[in-house]
């Protein structure tokens, strides 16, 4: 489409936004073309559309038009035809207003503030770093930092936004007339995000997605080749960079952009699993499964003593049976954090259990509670990945451990009376009431032990 097209596809408000961003490339590769399509705009044959597009100086127009018409030569025509010429020339410059109104929005000020910051955390400003300390109102352009670990709140004023950065991410902050935008360059944030005007949604963007807030709870996560988005609350838009498909992810979804992953929304957990806090935990936690792998967080200080603090995800195993899982990540929010498989006999802080965990600091923990008090034993150290594995036969549970998943080692075994049903599952705590810690489980399974075979009847 060649340039007057273009200038009489924007006078007739008849552009599509290909050809919207086709003008504003030109307008501003191309000064010259500002001159012309003023110039454009003051041709007296466009006169009467100038006016009638802007809805002014309509009674111009018609003068305009009727002088053309009737081609007065008078010196009052010509004064009258020079004055409607000037007034053709205002009203096109009120159009290039309008349309650079349009094509570039007008910067607003960012109204956000830094309410909480733990760990090393800083603001990037004009390639300066500022600390971000509690109360600091951000700028546009700024992009929070936060360290390994740490963890920074940020909330928009006039409203209940907030923006939670995780340990390890950085965010940067903007906004204009179209409304409010958050950039993860890297990390996971979490957000509230309060109703939004009509037209002006809040965009998370990532290098792999975008997505469209109007008003919800989410986390977003940006890894090196892939963008998490979790719905906890309401509906996100989420749309995919690579091809530009977009899905509607609802509460309580979950779904992942990646070249080299199915783009569809997922609910949190399949049947039947389920997750809870179990004791007084300080933070609340979660569990999701991506497809492959349940990834939970908790908080808590521990599954030992009289009480245990942790997040539960789990299902109920009738009889004897046993539960298997790779432990990939334990993330280290203190050297006590730890990520377990456990058998339980119900959901209560102070149930009889018995536990295999791997903790950040590296080590094996073996722990049972069979009336009041837990106990404990460290069999050995293992790093990640690690596979655990308890097993359950009558009121006997024994406990193994392998670096490859095929070949067990057991490492004990307790006598923990327990009721036919039990809760099997995966548990997570951080040792911290004040930090989450989140571990990341591959290749588990829940199986019923198979009954022995009936000895063969003699011949």
């Amino acid at each position: 489409m060649n340039r007057e097209e273009l200038f009489d596809k924007f006078l007739q408000r008849s552009l599509t936004r290909p050809q919207a961003e086709e003008l504003k490339r030109l307008l501003r590769d191309d000064p010259a073309a500002g001159r012309a399509l003023v110039e454009h705009i003051n041709e007296a044959s466009l006169v009467v559309r100038v006016g009638s597009q802007l809805q002014s100086l309509p009674t111009a127009a018609a003068q305009v038009t009727e002088l053309r018409s009737r081609e007065w030569v008078s010196g009052r025509a010509r004064r009258r035809v020079a004055f409607w010429k000037w007034a053709a020339l205002a009203a096109g410059l009120a159009a290039l207003a309008l349309a650079a109104r349009s094509l570039f929005p007008i910067a607003r000020t960012l109204r956000a503030t830094v309410v909480a910051s733990n760990g090393e955390v800083a603001v990037l400003r004009a390639e300066k770093s500022v600390p971000a300390e509690t109360g600091l109102h951000l700028q546009q352009g700024d992009i929070v930092q936060v360290g390994q670990p740490g963890r920074a709140v940020v909330v928009f004023d006039g409203e209940a936004t907030r923006a939670e950065l995780q340990g390890g991410g950085q965010v940067k902050f903007s906004a204009s007339r179209r409304g409010k935008r958050l950039e993860l360059l890297q990390g996971a944030l979490e957000a509230a995000v309060a109703p939004q005007p009509k037209g002006r949604p809040m965009i998370l963007s990532t290098l792999h997605a975008e997505a469209r807030v109007v008003g919800t709870r989410l986390l977003l996560a940006s890894e090196v080749s892939s963008t998490r988005l979790e719905v906890s609350d309401g509906a996100v838009e989420f749309t995919r960079r690579s091809d530009g498909q977009s899905l509607l992810v609802k509460n309580g979804f979950t779904a992942i952009a990646s070249p080299n992953t199915e783009f569809c929304a997922l609910p949190f957990l399949p049947a039947p699993w389920r997750s809870q806090d179990i004791g007084a935990v300080g933070l609340h936690g979660q569990a999701r499964f991506d497809g492959t792998a349940f990834r939970v967080r908790g908080a808590g200080q521990d599954t030992c003593c009289r009480k245990d603090q942790f997040h539960f995800l789990y299902q109920t195993l009738d009889g004897d049976g046993e539960i298997r899982a790779c432990v990939r990540e334990v993330e280290f929010t203190d050297p006590e954090a730890k990520a377990v498989v456990m058998i339980r006999q119900s959901l209560k802080t102070a149930s009889p259990q018995v536990s295999l965990g791997l903790l950040a600091s590296g080590g094996l923990e073996l722990e049972h509670r069979a009336r009041l008090e837990s106990r404990l034993e460290r069999p050995g150290h293992a790093g990640t990945p690690s596979w655990l594995r308890l097993v359950r036969q009558a009121d006997v549970i024994t406990a193994y451990q392998s670096t490859d998943g095929s070949n067990w080692t057991s490492v004990g075994s307790h006598t923990v009376p327990m009721s036919e049903e039990v809760y099997v599952g995966l548990g997570v705590t951080s040792f911290n009431h004040s930090a989450l810690s989140t571990s990341l489980f591959d290749n588990v399974s829940v199986l019923p032990l198979a009954a022995p075979a009936a000895p063969a009847a003699p011949n």
